[in-house]
């Protein structure tokens, strides 16, 4: 499937984009640039926290592909990424902006994930309440 970058994030992704699998079911696209010093990062890091290293495997092992960006910003989202975000027609995606990072949601996924999140949050604020 084809999409077009807003242009918006073409100076933030360049020419040579990283797109991987994201946290809570998007498409992170990342510069090949930042990816890089992730990967150093990530490869200089003691994992001393276990989250920290699931995070670190989740993001290296997860299906990571090289795209280049067309001058009118089109890319192409491999097979195996869209169907892990469960992107099926282009109208249902929507960017958002992370820091380095730009997520590829579908807008269903998106509306889920983040009422997931809020759930969470209200429910981590009554159990604090009652400790």
């Amino acid at each position: 499937m084809k999409i077009i970058i807003p242009p918006k994030y073409h100076d933030k992704l360049g020419n040579k984009i990283i797109a991987t699998r994201g946290v809570g079911g998007c498409v992170f696209l990342i510069s090949e640039k930042y990816w890089e010093v992730s990967i150093h990062n990530i490869e200089s890091m003691k994992f001393n926290n276990p989250n920290t290293q699931k995070f670190a495997l989740f993001l290296i092992n997860s299906g990571v592909v090289k795209i280049d960006r067309g001058n009118d910003g089109e890319i192409t989202i491999p097979k195996h990424l869209k169907d892990y975000a469960g992107i099926k027609k282009i109208k249902d995606i929507i960017f958002l902006e992370n820091k380095e990072v730009v997520e590829v949601w579908n807008q269903i996924r998106l509306r889920k994930y983040r009422a997931k999140l809020l759930k969470e949050k209200k429910e981590a604020k009554q159990i604090k309440m009652f400790s």
